[in-house]
């Protein structure tokens, strides 16, 4: 073989390898945009009024939990969408118009009636089903609540009771206990509106933000005082005189100066932060932000709970027990990925994360049996939890709820701003929730 021959034959190699060498780099192309999409990863959106990015106890714990859940499901990707809490499920309703439902959203009790009507959420049963009988009576909420014509619509996924909170430092300060009765409660509270810049006791009675801060203390008293908001037929009840009592124990903590008559416009939110402020010495808010109070008031041990007083110390006002729900969309195009999600938050492993960083109640009842729950830090949420179950109800909201809660709270403050008899109050709300069907 002469040079020209061997330098033939080597080009000749050299161009055969680059030939096979692009084809087999078009073959790998090629099968990656054949096998791409099946290995990247599902998306899932979930709305929620709670922000992971913030830096605060609840923010925090949802961060972490959506961290756990896309380590150990390395296929979904969780997306957060945060709206005010108030709107969640407006936007919910909106977007099932729309056909474009999140994958999964967190819902309070009193607005599912709501969705459920509006046809926006998927029936969880083909999951659910497959859960042995323990798991499903492993609730503390009855399996039965968030269920509508056979079909399982909501797992519930956090829990809260309304309390008194109370500074203990102030009332120490003041010569005065903790109140165990309405009367030490007013006298407790005359006493700390004495002191500078403090108003005694507060309980929100706008109709803003879903009249929420008076719809805890609603459904507590009136339930105490052997009412209801409706009868067994759907009308109202909310006027009889159980709601006249509760109507009357309202105005009297204005008039006799336990409660500043701005009262009437304060909102949850708006009392929450007079509390971080430290220009609240009483009030009546939910056991799930007393955690975050503390930590963003630095109160520590000074900010402490206890049950709403009744008429008599031993018989404390009723633990009225609500929350959250985690529901999929009826849209939802990821409902077995949607589903993990919902299976992760409301498994026992996180409900003992979050009561640990949040302080919030599991909703289920076998986390009570971890380690966290035997020690000195989790010592307030077990005592929550012995007065739900000595004291514990949680009723079956009514469709339009808020609405009806709203025209109550105008009833409240028609009788404390301009001096309108309670009764006569009611019965103007009454007729006017009839006039919302």
């Amino acid at each position: 073989m002469n040079i020209h021959d061997s330098r033939t034959s080597v080009g000749a190699s050299i161009y055969l390898a680059r030939g096979v060498l692009s084809l087999l780099v078009a073959v790998f192309l090629s099968m990656g945009a054949l096998c791409g999409p099946a290995f990247a990863a599902t998306e899932i959106t979930y709305w929620t009024f709670i922000d992971p990015k913030l830096d605060n106890p609840r923010s925090r714990n949802l961060a972490e939990s959506i961290a756990r859940f896309e380590k150990n499901n390395p296929d979904i990707k969780v997306k957060v969408q945060v709206l005010p809490w108030h709107q969640v499920a407006a936007q919910v309703v909106q977007a099932t118009a729309a056909g474009r439902t999140p994958d999964v959203a967190r819902i309070l009790g009193w607005d599912l009636p709501t969705l459920v009507a509006a046809g926006s959420l998927a029936p969880l049963n083909e999951f659910t089903d497959k859960w042995p009988k323990e798991v499903r009576a492993d609730f503390m909420i009855d399996w039965d609540a968030t269920v509508w014509n056979g079909q399982k619509l909501a797992i519930p996924y956090e829990l809260r009771i309304p309390l008194l909170w109370y500074r203990a430092d102030l009332l120490k300060e003041v010569g005065k206990g903790v109140p165990r009765t309405i009367d030490e409660l007013v006298d407790a509270g005359k006493a700390l509106n004495a002191r500078k810049n403090t108003q005694g006791m507060v309980i929100g009675l706008s109709r803003a933000s879903q009249a929420s801060a008076f719809a805890e203390w609603l459904m507590v008293m009136l339930h105490y005082y052997g009412g209801e908001v409706l009868d067994s037929k759907g009308e109202p009840k909310f006027n009889g005189e159980a709601g006249v009592k509760v109507v009357k124990l309202l105005k009297r903590l204005v008039d006799e100066g336990v409660m500043p008559r701005s009262v009437v416009g304060y909102t949850y939110e708006e009392v929450f932060q007079g509390v971080v402020a430290g220009t609240i010495g009483m009030n009546v808010l939910g056991s799930h932000r007393v955690v975050t109070a503390r930590e963003a008031g630095k109160y520590g041990s000074r900010l402490q709970t206890a049950p709403i007083p009744g008429e008599t110390a031993d018989k404390p006002a009723p633990a009225y027990v609500f929350g959250w729900n985690l529901v999929v969309g009826k849209h939802s195009k990821n409902k077995e990925a949607a589903w993990k999600f919902v299976e992760h938050m409301t498994n026992p492993e996180s409900q003992v994360a979050t009561a640990r960083m949040t302080g919030e109640l599991p909703t289920r009842i076998s986390p009570y049996g971890n380690e966290f729950f035997k020690g000195d830090k989790a010592a307030e949420v077990q005592g929550w939890r012995e007065y739900i179950q000595k004291h514990g109800f949680a009723p079956r909201y009514p469709e339009k709820y808020v609405e009806i809660t709203q025209l109550i709270v105008d009833a409240v403050q028609e009788a404390i701003v301009r001096n309108v008899d309670p009764k006569e109050a009611l019965d103007r709300a009454a007729a006017r929730m009839k006039a919302l069907r």
